[in-house]
């Protein structure tokens, strides 16, 4: 299954967070969010936080298993947990209207990114700025870019 997964990561997220998508918009069908749904969401979190390192994954497991960790899901925690799993879903859309774009909310705190002897290959438009901006900081942290 190594080998699956070293040469499939990509896939292997890209389908972990299309299904995160779907349970999630599922678990808010009716606006709310109770106990048994919370802990649903925590079993599929750790059962497939098993085969990734993806910081979705990572960061809203870490928060459910806070939130459970006395056993109850409280108003506070199930509004908190509502308002996460809306903004990764996206705005509410009408019927009939095409879904609209997630916010992806999880990456805080931002996942910690090993660049000592990592290396790193930069294509399309890069949020932080041009491709060669890219390649310093990069190298600056002790990474490659290829």
């Amino acid at each position: 299954m190594d080998a699956f997964l070293k040469f499939n990561r990509k896939n292997v997220d890209d389908r972990q967070v299309d299904t995160l998508i779907g349970l999630s918009k599922g678990l808010l069908a009716d606006g709310k969010l109770v106990q048994s749904e919370a802990e649903f969401l925590h079993t599929w979190l750790i059962q497939n936080r098993q085969a990734t390192e993806n910081p979705i994954i990572v960061n809203l497991l870490a928060r459910v298993e806070m939130m459970l960790s006395d056993g109850v899901l409280d108003e506070d925690e199930s509004a908190e947990l509502v308002a996460i799993l809306q903004r990764f879903n996206g705005e509410t859309a009408e019927r009939g209207e095409l879904a609209k774009t997630s916010t992806l909310p999880l990456n805080a705190p931002a996942p910690a990114i090993e660049f000592q002897e990592r290396s790193f290959l930069f294509t399309g438009v890069c949020a932080f700025g041009a491709r060669r901006e890219c390649h310093a900081a990069t190298e600056r942290l002790g990474g490659r870019t290829v």
